[in-house]
C-alpha cells in the first residue's frame, strides 16, 4: 500500500521554480503559450509570455471568460490516451492538454497552444463579428490575434505529443520523489518516535507511573547530590498512606490507585516548588525539603493532614502517616536522622489508627450525602430494641442487632454516587447489581473493629429474603441468621411506616397489610407473627 499518496499534490513533488524555468524556455522554443494547472483548474505555474492574448484580451469579457473557464475544464480532464486537442471557443485558437499522474492519480495539467493554424485562420470581417459577440473592442481584438504566433497543425501535434512525453516523464519523476520522500518522512518519524522513546524511558525512570512523583532511584540520587553539595538546612519526611490494605481488599486495587494518586496530588499541592517528592514503594512517600528547618517540615506536614482530611472522592476517608527529622550529613549521620523519620512517621500512624475510627467517619460522610437517613436508623434502633425485650432476647443479642442496624449501610461509601440518582424502580440493572453488594462491603468494613466484628455476618445477610430471593447470596429460610432476619423486617416496617420517608405514604394499617402479604417470602413468618403481635400489644406507632 502506497501510504499517503493521497495527499501529495504536484507542487508538493517538484520544485516550482525550476518547472517555471522549463515552461518559459518550452513556450520560447516553441512560440506557444504553456501553464500547468491543478486538477481544479487553479494555476500552479505562472503562465508564459505567450498567453497575452487569452488573458489579456479574450478574459477581460464576460463571455470570453466564460468560454475559457469552458474550454480549460475539457483540457484539463485526466486522461492517459495522449494529448486532448481542441479549439478555443472565443477565438478559435487551437489549444492541447495533457495530464500528469501520481501512479493513478490525476494530479495537474500542463494546458499548451494559443496558436492559429496556418490552414485556418479567419478573415478580417469573421474577427470582427466575434469580437463583437464577445463584447470587446473590434481594434483591440483584430490588433492582439494578429500576434498570436502561426504553425502548421502538424507542427501543433508535434508540440503536443512532445509535452505529452515530457508530461509521462514528468509522472514518472513525481512517483519517484514521492518515494524518495515518503522514505525521508518514515525516517524522520522513526528517529523522533526513538527521540520520544528515549524521553519517555528517561521520565520513566525519574518518574513513578501511577502518580508523577519522583522514582525511588530519583529521590535516592536527589539525596546524595544533596549530601554531596552539603546542603543546609535540610529536612527529610517519612510519609506512609494509611489504609491503603483496606482500600484495596475491600474495594480493589483500582480504588486503592485513586487513593496513591489523590495523596500524592495533596502532597504537591501543599509542596514548595524546591520540595523533592518521591514514591518509594507501595503506600510510601518521602520528601526532601532543602533549606527547610523541621518546623517549616511540622507546618507542611500538618497542612497534608489537613488537606487529606477535607477530601472526600475516596472510598476509604484518606489519611497520610508522616514523621520529620533534619539531615546531618557529617560522617553519614543522615542515615541514622532517616531512621528517626520512619520512627517518628510510625508513631504518627499508631496515633492515626488509635483515634480514627473509619466506621464513624464513613457513616458522617454518608449522612452528609444524604445516602442514609439518620432518623430512620435510630428509630430502626428503638424498634429493635424494644421487639428484642418483647421476644425476651439476651441484651447482648439485642446490642448486636442494635449496632447492625446503626453501620449496615455504611458499604454504601462502594456504591458510584450516580446510583443514588432517581428511586428504586429507575435504577439499571447495573446499578441495583451495585447497590446489592453494598452488604459484603459493609460485611467487610465490620470486621476492621473489634467492637464491630460481631455485626459483619448480621450486616452480610440483612437483605437475604425467606423464600431466598434476597441478596447477596441467596440464602433461605434458617441459613439466614436470626439476627438479620429481625433487622431486615424491623427496618423495611420502620421505611414503609415513617411518612416522612420519600419511599412511602402508608398509614399503619397499610404497612401492617404489606408485611403480612410479605410473609413466607421475604419476611420470616413466625417472626412477622411475633412482630404483628409486638405492634398490637405494646400500640406501637412510629
Amino acid at each position: 500500500m502506497l501510504k499517503n499518496i493521497d495527499n501529495y499534490r504536484f507542487e508538493d513533488l517538484f520544485d516550482l521554480s525550476e518547472i517555471q524555468k522549463l515552461i518559459d524556455s518550452m513556450s520560447k522554443a516553441l512560440n506557444m503559450g504553456l501553464v500547468i494547472v491543478s486538477p481544479e483548474g487553479e494555476w500552479i505555474t505562472r503562465p508564459s509570455s505567450k498567453c497575452y492574448f487569452c488573458e489579456k484580451i479574450i478574459k477581460t469579457s464576460k463571455k470570453g471568460y466564460e468560454n475559457c473557464k469552458i474550454s480549460d475544464a475539457a483540457l484539463g480532464r485526466p486522461n492517459k490516451g495522449g494529448p486532448i486537442i481542441q479549439k478555443c471557443l472565443s477565438a478559435g485558437l487551437m489549444d492541447a492538454g495533457v495530464s500528469i499522474f501520481l501512479k493513478d492519480r490525476h494530479i495537474a495539467s500542463w494546458i499548451i497552444g494559443q496558436v492559429r493554424i496556418q490552414s485556418e485562420i479567419t478573415g478580417e470581417e469573421e474577427n470582427i463579428a466575434k469580437a463583437k459577440e464577445l463584447g470587446i473592442e473590434p481594434n483591440i481584438y483584430c490588433d492582439a490575434l494578429d500576434k498570436v504566433p502561426v504553425m502548421t497543425r502538424e507542427q501543433f501535434e508535434a508540440a503536443a505529443e512532445m509535452v505529452n512525453n515530457i508530461a509521462v516523464q514528468l509522472s514518472e519523476l513525481g512517483f519517484q520523489n514521492y518515494l524518495h520522500k515518503e522514505q525521508l518522512r518514515e525516517k524522520e518519524e522513526a528517529e523522533k518516535r526513538l527521540e520520544q522513546e528515549k524521553d519517555r524511558f528517561g521520565y520513566m525512570a525519574n518518574h513513578d507511573a501511577l502518580t508523577g512523583l519522583g522514582s525511588r532511584a530519583y529521590f535516592e540520587n536527589k539525596l546524595q547530590e544533596l549530601r554531596n553539595n552539603n546542603i543546609t538546612p535540610c529536612t527529610y519526611i517519612a510519609c506512609d498512606i494509611n489504609n491503603l490494605k483496606y482500600t484495596n481488599d475491600i474495594f480493589g486495587h483500582d480504588k486503592g490507585d485513586v487513593v496513591i494518586k489523590t495523596a500524592a496530588r495533596v502532597l504537591k499541592a501543599e509542596a514548595k516548588e524546591s520540595y523533592i517528592i518521591g514514591r518509594c514503594g507501595g503506600d510510601e512517600i518521602n520528601i526532601l525539603l532543602p533549606g527547610a528547618d523541621e518546623a517549616e517540615a511540622n507546618d507542611y506536614i500538618r497542612r497534608v493532614q489537613a488537606a487529606c482530611h477535607a477530601v472526600r472522592e475516596c472510598s476509604i476517608p484518606i489519611s497520610v502517616a508522616m514523621g520529620c527529622k533534619k539531615l546531618h550529613w557529617k560522617d553519614n549521620a543522615y542515615e541514622d536522622d532517616i531512621i528517626q523519620a520512619d520512627e517518628e512517621m510510625y508513631k504518627n500512624k499508631r496515633k492515626i489508627k488509635k483515634t480514627q475510627n473509619l466506621i464513624k467517619e464513613i457513616y458522617n460522610r454518608l449522612a452528609e450525602k444524604g445516602y442514609i437517613n439518620v432518623y430512620l436508623i435510630e428509630k430502626t434502633v428503638d424498634v429493635i430494641k424494644k421487639f428484642g425485650k418483647y421476644l425476651n432476647l439476651p441484651d447482648r443479642v439485642i446490642a448486636r442487632i442494635a449496632l447492625a442496624a446503626r453501620i449496615s449501610d455504611i458499604g454504601y461509601i462502594a456504591v458510584p454516587d450516580s446510583a443514588f440518582v432517581g428511586n428504586l424502580k429507575q435504577y439499571s440493572a447495573e446499578e441495583r447489581e451495585l447497590l446489592n453488594k453494598h452488604t459484603i462491603v459493609g460485611c467487610e468494613l465490620a470486621k476492621l473493629y473489634p467492637n464491630t466484628q460481631r455485626t459483619a455476618k448480621v450486616i452480610l445477610q440483612s437483605h437475604e429474603a425467606w423464600d431466598g430471593q434476597g441478596y447477596p447470596y441467596q440464602l433461605k429460610g434458617d441459613m439466614i441468621l436470626f439476627e438479620a432476619r429481625v433487622l431486615y423486617l424491623v427496618s423495611m416496617y420502620v421505611v414503609w411506616a415513617t411518612k416522612s420517608d420519600k419511599l412511602a405514604e402508608h398509614n399503619e394499617v397499610d404497612v401492617i397489610e404489606h408485611i403480612k402479604e410479605r410473609a413466607g417470602s421475604q419476611f420470616d413468618p413466625e417472626l412477622v407473627e411475633k412482630f404483628l403481635e409486638f405492634l398490637d400489644k405494646t400500640s406501637y406507632q412510629i
